[in-house]
């Protein structure tokens, strides 16, 4: 029987900072932004949340949940509508991985097809209304629901009351929540908590160095040791962040933000309607869900071909040969679903791939010109 705890009894207290320190950290650089073609047909209608699966593209509407796959529509269900949230995750039974998605309370497990099963009583939530779902690492995820939130560890669901909840998110294995008053971080290798006061947050993410990333409606905080530092003044109407792959995008009025390493970019006269949302996704781009319909974008590649060489080459072999096990929570733990993580592993990668050509394993399917294109990008790695 699954059973609920306090996570208080569970974790260490390691620090709390304030949400006031005096003088931002960075200035604010351009942003340039590019759209990245995913659809044959323009899609005119808004969506509540994109999922990106091992098989395509799942987009939820008001009426039904939509996967695009190969650039098409592959499949069409009112089952999931409306959905609030998604991730990848470890299978419950068996190995392998799970898309999940999460609406009107439920969880929806997300077949390659675009069917989906109801699995709330797998994880002992059927009773609870689930609103949230993220990956903490290779063998951890999190729901959020309406009283507390769940932690499921290779397939057991721990469940903890808390009042006041608003947000999860999660990263390589760090888990936040935020509350009315404060963020608060639990790392799960530790069971160490930090706690950050901070009054009237928008929502929580993590950037690429595993730091919390919080908004209100007029600063953006990131974790700098025990304190929550702002990372530039001057903001308005800010709304939650967005994480993809490392990086945080944030929506500022009219116009968006983007969070990349120690880098603040931001898009001048871009005129966003109101009610545009935003989604992250694990290469680094943004999904932009306007009245008008929906785009996938990237900070311009002008500035860094080789990114576009990534994008264009290497993104979709990796979805299509090397994403369930080299996703962020794959079981090779280690997550090749950006660009960063391709530079920074070149040397392994021509070993692997070029070299040796054990990778990938037997069983899985390289084309000749699909590994040639990995090649010509790793060689052409700095």
């Amino acid at each position: 029987m699954r059973q609920a705890f306090q996570l208080v009894a569970a974790v260490v207290i390691l620090g709390c900072g304030s949400a006031s320190a005096p003088t931002p950290t960075l200035n604010t650089e351009t942003l340039s932004l590019e759209a990245v073609a995913w659809t044959s047909v323009p899609w005119s209608t808004p969506i509540s949340f994109v999922h990106e699966t091992s098989s395509g593209v799942a987009l939820c509407t008001s009426e039904s949940l939509v996967l695009i796959a190969g650039g098409v529509v592959a499949n069409r269900t009112s089952e999931g509508k409306a959905c609030e949230s998604g991730a990848r995750v470890p299978a419950s039974e068996g190995t392998g991985q799970w898309d999940i998605v999460v609406a009107g309370g439920s969880i929806l497990r997300l077949g390659d097809d675009g069917t989906t099963e109801a699995v709330s009583e797998r994880y002992g939530l059927e009773a609870k209304k689930v609103t949230r779902v993220v990956s903490i690492d290779a063998d951890q995820f999190a729901f959020q629901y309406d009283t507390g939130f769940a932690i499921v560890n290779k397939g057991e669901a721990r469940q903890f009351a808390q009042a006041g909840l608003t947000s999860i998110a999660a990263a390589n294995g760090k888990f936040g929540y935020l509350t009315n008053d404060a963020a608060r971080v639990l790392d799960t290798k530790t069971n160490g908590l930090s706690a950050y006061p901070v009054a009237d947050a928008k929502g929580i993410s993590f950037d690429a160095s595993n730091r919390l990333v919080v908004t209100t409606a007029a600063a953006i905080y990131r974790e700098d040791g025990d304190s929550l530092v702002p990372l530039a003044d001057g903001q308005t109407y800010l709304s939650a962040p967005a994480s993809a792959g490392g990086k945080v995008w944030i929506i500022e009025g009219a116009e968006l933000i983007l969070l990349e390493d120690d880098h603040v970019f931001k898009t001048s006269g871009l005129a966003l309607s109101a009610g545009a949302t935003i989604f992250g996704s694990s290469t680094g781009d943004v999904w932009l869900s306007r009245p008008s319909g929906v785009a996938r974008l990237r900070h311009g590649a002008s500035g860094n071909a080789l990114e576009q060489k990534w994008q264009t080459d290497v993104q979709p072999i990796y979805a299509s040969v090397c994403s369930a096990c080299h996703g962020p929570t794959g079981s090779a733990q280690i997550d090749l679903s950006n660009y960063n993580s391709w530079v920074s592993r070149k040397a392994a990668l021509n070993d692997r791939i070029v070299v040796k050509g054990d990778m990938p394993p037997k069983g899985v399917t390289l084309s000749a010109e699909d590994r040639a294109k990995l090649s010509a990008f790793i060689g052409s790695t700095p």
